[in-house]
């Protein structure tokens, strides 16, 4: 996770598909924060689905991310990027605010999926 994803700083994983379990280490703006997560959805080639849970700010919560691999051609695939922020540990207000920009924002910088398409490039 740490190729990809910025935020997190450290990663380790007890396998390789669904029911695998990870530890990581996230830092945002100087805060670094632990999560446990679980593969909780693997279909080789298609699509990955984790939820970590986390404590912040003494407040318990967890989030979901699924990447679809979609299939272009034969040589081609685009990733989807999904970001379930239900059970975050934030105010409603802020989880409205992320899905309104969700939906009408443009791209501000390095995003996650950006770290995947290097990582692709370059092998």
């Amino acid at each position: 996770m740490p190729a990809w994803n910025e935020k997190c700083v450290e990663c380790v994983s007890s396998g390789i598909g669904e029911g695998s379990r990870f530890k990581a280490v996230f830092e945002m703006s100087g805060k670094r924060s632990d999560a446990q997560g679980e593969v909780i959805e693997y279909v080789l080639h298609q699509r990955i689905r984790y939820r970590y849970q986390y404590v912040d700010d003494s407040k318990a919560g967890s989030v979901e991310e699924t990447y679809h691999i979609l299939r272009v051609d034969r040589d081609h695939s685009t990733i989807e990027h999904v970001v379930n922020l239900k059970n975050a540990a934030l105010p409603f207000w802020v989880k409205i605010l992320a899905a309104v920009l969700g939906k009408i924002g443009r791209k501000m910088g390095k995003g996650p999926l950006d770290g995947i398409e290097e990582l692709i490039e370059s092998s």
